[in-house]
């Protein structure tokens, strides 16, 4: 009998998630909280009471203009503000990539809404200013 060698370990996945999430750098901190509405398997220590240590799912969430996921577990709610990735036991990447995907493609909306949304407001200043520059 043998134990089969790995090609990749989930520490070796988890270093390229948490380059990827720092590779978006800074985000649009006045895009109101965006997240991948909807957990993955992600069991990390997420350091809470001894009923909740453990987390059962994650998601992605975009809040005051950083990237971050957030962890908790299904029966007991309990959302820290961030998961550090290093205490990531055990992660589904597939569900992990469609999560993060999820959540960009939202901020992304959320940020042509905020681009249309100033355009409009840009408009109004400058015919307003016109109709001053008349009197």
């Amino acid at each position: 009998m043998k134990i089969k060698d790995r090609k990749y370990t989930t520490d070796k996945g988890l270093e390229e998630l948490n380059t990827l999430i720092k590779s978006f750098g800074e985000l649009d901190a006045d895009i109101n909280m965006v997240t991948s509405n909807g957990g993955f398997e992600c069991v990390a220590d997420i350091g809470g009471d001894v009923r909740s240590n453990w987390s059962d799912l994650a998601e992605f969430c975009i809040k005051d203009g950083e990237l971050t996921l957030r962890c908790w577990t299904e029966e007991h709610g309990y959302f820290p503000e961030k998961t550090e990735i290093l205490s990531i036991v055990r992660i589904d990447f597939s569900g992990a990539i469609k999560a993060l995907e999820t959540a960009i493609d939202r901020y992304n909306d959320l940020c042509a809404e905020k681009d249309t949304e100033i355009e409009s407001f840009l408009e109004f200043c400058k015919k307003r200013k016109k109709q001053n520059g008349n009197r």
